[in-house]
Formats: structure tokens, C-alpha cells, sequence
């Protein structure tokens, strides 16, 4: 008795003689049973390196020798393939279009045939089908379904557009998924192996094989670094702002064979769908060592115009006998400001071409950067003769007024963060499930233990005397654990990112939630400027009279 809908194992249906030039009725999708040793794996399935175990095939085995293989397999008639023993050819083959895991399955449990649609596709028909339905996979990995799309813009008459419009997938998906393909080999492997996950593997993509594999050097060991900290590091060491770019972003003669920044799919803007999560304000360069070669022309451009007739500084500081005659270094040169020079006539033009690094001694000027400057009291030119007491006082002032600017700039920008971040933590939705909770503090904990608790117990008046300070690699998770609430403790869990952001990445979180709530910083940055410098004058107050004995 055959069952509705059931294909029985003991019914078979016989297939006529198959020539080697396909008949009419080969256009007809036809049912029949296939002996295993006639079927052979297709070339184009994305579903190439499966991730079944051996448990999970042994299960489906002895499923179909209990009741047989219920859903038959999808094939198409093959002509052509050698047979390596014989040197003879194949009459014919059929390819398995879909039902791999079936076929695996059935041939672990013996079986000498099984049941098979033949259907007459096209190439393109083939691999339509095999995309479309591995999708519906939940275990197809993201590099299958990469080298898929890539086959069908290679092969077929696909772009990226028309493969989102087959699958129903946006752009944005398309292009993410393909980008993976630019993973080195090493990171393909990782991936596949599960070290890195799907988020982890596309950012690392988006870097040059070159600086892929000076990230793997950063790490003992890239599988246990979070996401978050990835993105930063990838940020800070491979991405440079083409904001304030000192070479002309259109110029696609600067070096032989780059194109210019603004046709290079290496800049967020050029391709949003890839880059979505920057906005279309932050352009930035994903290839640092591109950036840096463009820069290092545009130097030796700019030089080389004598016409220019600038002069090169560094911003580096250099010992009596240690800098080279022909650059002026830091201290040996002060910058034009028109907020505080009245007049540029003594200031000749100059180009940087050293930078000091050093986060803290470093300067704002930038490698190639354009300016005015003219020598400080140490170096004087054959116009110079010496100093008046009153030039000296003069520039005296200048320097006390231009640090007590940047001591007050320093503060205001501090105190701003804090602000910011007390404002965030008020406007933020305190909902969080309890688990969600401890899942993320213990990931945050493992990560980001040192120094950043610190400032979180400072904000909470606990000082360095009192017990909760005694082990600042605990502190945080029982200073967390004693907040009451979920939303006591995801309020405090909040304000440990904002410090974390405010102390190691620029802050850039604290501005997205100061964009996403709109956040009034002009009005904070003002009455805390005024707060600053009120601070200072009263200061300056108390130090007159000791200056006076």
C-alpha cells in the first residue's frame, strides 16, 4: 500500500534508455529511483563544506533505513564526465542539484538507490535553485553563500542588485556577504572553524590582506576579543579621517595607478551598503598605509614646487646637535593664530614633515599639513638682532595666555563627557532582561577590568581608602552586584561604557546617544566653560598675594 504523500522505498519506476542527445521527453520533470554510483555532487552548491557532524548524518542514515527516504532528491542529466578507470564516458551522469545531506545519508546506510527528480535546467536554473534553497538553511555558512553570489556575478548575467531582488535580501546583505570573500585564507579557516563570528569576520574583511595580517600579530588569541573592542582596534590602528585629508581627495595623479579617494571602495562613503554603520558624514579610509603614501606624496610634491618656498617642521622635539639642519623641530618655532598675532608679516610658510606621535607631547598639527610660523627667541634669521625686554614680555604673555586656553579647553572638555554622561544615563530606557544582564557584565568585566572602574567609583564618591577599593579587578562586578535592582545595575553597567568610551575611544558612543536624543551640548559646553574659568580667575586670586611677599 503506497501512503499519501510518501515515496515507498520497495516501489520502483523504470527509466527508459537514456541517449546521448536528450529526447523530448527529457524536457518533462520525470520521478524515478537512481542507483547512487550515477549521482555525483554538484560543483556550484554553496553548501560545498557541510557542517553536519558525523552524529547528525548517522541519525538521518538510520532514519531512511527504517522508513526509507521520503523526500526524494532534486538531479539533472549530465553528458560528458570520464570515467578515470575505463577513460571512457559516463551515459549519462546525473548531478545532484539539491538533497546533498540525503544523498551522504543514503549512502551511509547502503542504499544502492534512491528516489530522484530529473529535472531539465539550465545552468542558471541550477544555481538559482541551489541559493535559494540552501537560504532556507539555518546551518549554511556565510562563506558558502559568499562564493554562491560570486559564481552568479562571474557566471551569470547577476549583479549585485538582482541577486537582493531573487533572495530577498536587502543590498546591504549582498555586499556583506561577499566582502568576506576578501578574508585571508588563514581567517577563512578560522572562520569556518568557528574562532571568529560572522560580525567579527566582516570587519576584519574590510582591510587589505596586508593589514589583516597585522592584526592576527595584536592578538595571543583573536577568538577571545569582543566585537566591540575589534571595531576600536581595527579603528584606531587601520582607519584614518578623510575629513581633514591634507591632499586634494579628487587628485588621482598624486601616486601612479591609485585612483583618487573619491573613487576608491576603500572610503566608507564610496560604498554605503558595505559600510552602513558609518554615517555619510564620516568619510574615512580604511587602508592607512595608502593614506600614509598619499600623504608622503603630497609632501614631496608641495617641496619639491619651489615655487611654494616652504620651509619643513617637525613637531618633534630634538636634543642640542640631534636635528638635522635643514628642519626647524618643535620649540624652535611658534604658529601664526590670528586670535592672537595681529599680523602675519613676520611669519613665513612651512610644511610638516615629521610628527611626534606621542599622544601626550604630540601636537595637533598633522603630517603634510600647510602653515605659518616664524622662529621662537632661540633661533633667529640674518634679519633678526636681539630681542627687546619688551618682545620678550610680549611673547612671555602669549604663551602663559595660549596655555591657559588649552588648560581651559582640557577641563571644559572633561567635564562636558561627564555631563553628557549623566545626561545619557537620565534619558536612556532602563529595560533589560536579568540575564541579558549578567551575560553582558561578565563579557564587559573580562574585557575591559583596569582602570576605567576606577573613575566609575570616583563618580560614585567611593575613594581609594575604603574596602570596595581593595581589589580593582573585583570592584566593579561587586559594586555592580550590590545595586539593587536590573535597572539600578543596567543604569550603572551604562555609565561604565560611557567611561570606557569617554577614556579610551574619543567618546564616539557618548555622540551617538547625544545625536540619537538630542542632547543640547552647546548649552552644557557654555555654562560649563563659564564654570572653568570662574574656577581659574578665583585661583589667580589666591596665588597674587603670594606672588607679591
Amino acid at each position: 500500500m503506497k501512503l499519501p504523500g510518501v515515496i515507498m522505498k520497495t516501489k520502483k519506476q523504470t527509466v527508459n534508455q537514456v541517449t546521448a542527445e536528450p529526447r523530448e521527453e527529457d524536457l518533462e520533470d520525470l520521478f524515478t529511483f537512481l542507483p547512487l554510483k550515477d549521482l555525483f555532487f554538484s560543483k556550484t552548491n554553496p553548501r560545498k563544506r557541510s557542517r553536519d557532524n558525523d552524529e547528525s548524518l548517522n541519525e538521518l542514515s538510520e532514519s531512511i533505513k527504517s522508513i526509507g527516504l521520503i523526500n526524494p532528491i532534486t538531479v539533472r542529466r549530465r553528458y560528458g564526465i570520464i570515467n578515470a578507470a575505463t577513460g571512457k564516458e559516463f551515459d549519462p551522469y546525473y548531478e545532484i542539484v539539491s538533497g546533498s545531506r540525503r544523498y551522504m545519508a543514503a549512502s551511509i546506510a547502503n542504499l544502492s538507490e534512491i528516489p530522484c527528480i530529473i529535472k531539465n535546467l539550465s545552468d542558471k536554473d541550477v544555481l538559482e535553485i541551489q541559493v535559494i534553497e540552501n537560504l532556507q538553511r539555518k546551518d549554511l555558512h556565510p562563506l558558502d553563500e559568499a562564493e554562491a553570489f560570486n559564481y552568479l556575478l562571474e557566471t551569470q548575467s547577476y549583479n549585485q542588485e538582482s541577486i537582493a531582488a531573487r533572495i530577498g535580501k536587502s543590498l546591504s546583505y549582498v555586499y556583506k556577504r561577499m566582502q568576506l570573500l576578501n578574508l585571508s585564507e588563514e581567517l577563512k579557516k578560522d572562520f569556518y572553524e568557528g574562532n571568529i563570528n560572522q560580525m567579527q569576520a566582516l570587519l576584519i574583511s574590510r582591510l587589505t590582506i596586508e593589514n589583516q595580517n597585522k592584526l592576527l600579530k595584536y592578538y595571543r588569541d583573536i577568538s577571545e576579543v569582543s566585537l566591540t573592542m575589534l571595531k576600536k582596534d581595527i579603528e584606531s590602528k587601520f582607519h584614518l579621517s578623510l575629513d581633514n585629508a591634507v591632499f586634494d581627495k579628487a587628485d588621482k595623479t598624486l601616486i601612479d595607478g591609485i585612483s583618487s579617494c573619491i573613487n576608491c571602495p576603500k572610503r566608507t562613503g564610496y560604498n554605503p551598503q558595505l559600510f552602513d554603520d558609518y554615517t555619510e558624514i564620516d568619510e574615512t579610509c580604511t587602508d592607512a598605509d595608502c593614506f600614509n603614501a598619499k600623504v608622503k606624496a603630497h609632501i614631496a610634491r608641495e617641496l619639491a614646487n619651489k615655487d611654494n618656498g616652504l620651509i619643513p617642521i617637525s613637531t618633534m622635539y630634538y636634543s642640542d646637535g640631534d636635528r638635522p639642519d635643514d628642519l626647524l623641530a618643535s620649540g624652535e618655532y611658534e604658529i601664526y593664530d590670528p586670535d592672537k598675532h595681529e599680523s602675519d608679516a613676520d611669519f613665513i610658510d612651512a610644511i610638516v614633515i615629521e610628527e611626534n606621535r606621542n599622544s601626550y607631547y604630540g601636537s595637533k598639527l598633522k603630517l603634510g599639513e600647510k602653515v605659518k610660523v616664524r622662529l621662537t627667541t632661540e633661533e633667529k634669521t640674518e634679519k633678526d638682532e636681539e630681542y627687546t625686554e619688551e618682545e620678550l614680555e610680549k611673547h612671555r604673555k602669549e604663551r602663559e595666555k595660549e596655555d591657559e586656553k588649552r588648560g581651559i579647553e582640557r577641563k571644559v572638555e572633561d567635564r562636558l563627557k561627564n555631563k553628557l554622561i549623566d545626561e545619557i544615563i537620565r534619558l536612556v530606557p532602563m529595560k533589560v532582561d536579568e540575564l541579558l544582564l549578567d551575560l553582558v557584565t561578565t563579557e564587559i568585566a573580562d574585557q575591559y577590568l583596569g582602570g576605567c572602574d576606577e573613575n566609575l567609583l570616583h563618580r560614585h564618591g567611593i575613594e581609594e581608602s575604603s574596602p570596595e577599593w581593595s581589589n580593582y579587578e573585583n570592584n566593579f562586578m561587586e559594586y555592580l552586584k550590590n545595586r539593587g535592582s536590573i535597572k539600578e545595575r543596567f543604569k550603572v553597567l551604562l555609565e561604565f561604557m560611557l567611561l570606557l568610551d569617554k577614556t579610551h575611544a574619543n567618546g564616539e558612543i557618548i555622540k551617538q546617544y547625544v545625536e540619537a536624543y538630542g542632547i543640547d551640548i552647546a548649552n552644557f559646553k557654555k555654562d560649563i566653560t563659564k564654570e572653568v574659568k570662574k574656577e581659574i580667575k578665583k585661583q589667580k586670586e589666591q596665588t597674587i598675594p603670594q606672588n607679591k611677599e
